[in-house]
């Protein structure tokens, strides 16, 4: 009976599912992994150690405890909770920035924590778990046409850092990991809609190491901070996974 346990909200995303591996190469077999827009691939393909949960951000209605249930009961020591969703913004200027898309990034990346951690709490406290959310290093380096996003992302953190402080009565640990700008899809896109043209000049000219930080990197230091008995103390903390040089 497995002694250890994961649930990773938002695990068809690139960051989600190399969490997932990151796991299932600690060794850990009993994960529930969640998604929203179905990517039938990815849900056909996983083997039978990994349970999977649909589960809306933006939602009250949908989201159905019965599969957290039943998927925690045998749970014996410890739960890892990682939050990876995240909904990007436009990329316009605060002045022009309509006030439903602020609304909508707040709902997806403030208020979906609160929906999931509602679903993970009652584990997680009587586990003494630990739970890793994942944000962006945009809350410190703030810069134009990214007001709304950064701001959810920033509520997304003290939200965070006030649930460590809530629950440490209980056991659980809450820390957050951000990261600055990652080598993905996403990031062409984000770059895209700054005006960018030319990605490996701005990557080069701008970037620490001239590179973007991988996913890879950005999982295993989400994974690492749950896990890790070197990172047990931790807890309130906002991790800014970057190079300030």
């Amino acid at each position: 009976m497995p002694k250890e346990a994961a649930v990773v909200f938002g695990a068809t995303g690139a960051i989600g599912q190399e969490i997932v591996a990151s796991l299932r190469k600690r060794g850990l077999t009993k994960i529930l992994a969640t998604y929203f827009t179905q990517t039938p691939e990815i849900v056909a393909d996983a083997t039978s150690d990994i349970k999977w949960m649909f589960f809306d951000a933006n939602s009250d209605v949908s989201n159905e405890n019965l599969s957290i249930k039943t998927f925690s009961e045998n749970i014996i020591e410890n739960l890892f909770v990682f939050y990876c969703i995240g909904l990007p913004s436009t990329k316009q200027l605060v002045s022009e920035t309509a006030p439903k898309e602020l609304i909508s990034l707040f709902n997806t990346n403030c208020v979906g924590l609160v929906r999931a951690f509602q679903l993970v709490k009652t584990d997680l406290r009587r586990t003494k778990g630990c739970l890793v959310i994942l944000s962006s290093d945009t809350t410190r380096v703030i810069g134009s046409k990214n007001g709304a996003y950064s701001a959810s992302k920033a509520a997304l953190e003290v939200l965070a850092e006030t649930l460590a402080k809530e629950e440490s009565i209980y056991g659980v640990r809450v820390i957050v990991l951000s990261p600055s700008l990652v080598e993905s899809p996403l990031a062409n896109h984000i770059l895209s809609l700054k005006g960018i043209e030319d990605k490996d000049s701005y990557v080069r000219d701008t970037c620490p190491w001239n590179r973007l930080i991988t996913i890879a990197e950005v999982a295993e230091a989400s994974v690492a901070l749950g896990l890790d008995p070197a990172w047990q103390y931790m807890s309130g903390q906002v991790v800014r996974l970057s190079a300030k040089i």
